[in-house]
């Protein structure tokens, strides 16, 4: 019973779409910020223990994302 978060490792945005714009290949310039902080990670702790969930790593989530476009 209960709910359960699904997740994967904490991530901030910039650090995100520069992931992102590396994979995809793209020439543009992103800059970091810091007037806002929010933290929204959600915790899977929960779940992984109950299920055994093996999360994957944001690189290959982004990998699989992007060959995903090709199909």
């Amino acid at each position: 019973t209960g709910l359960y978060n699904l997740s994967s490792h904490p991530i901030n945005k910039f650090d995100l779409l520069n992931k992102i714009k590396i994979q995809y290949q793209k020439d543009i310039e992103i800059f970091p910020s810091d007037d806002l902080k929010i933290d929204r990670s959600l915790n899977c702790d929960g779940l992984k223990s109950k299920i055994g969930l093996v999360v994957p790593t944001w690189d290959e989530l982004i990998t699989e994302m992007y060959n995903m476009r090709k199909i």
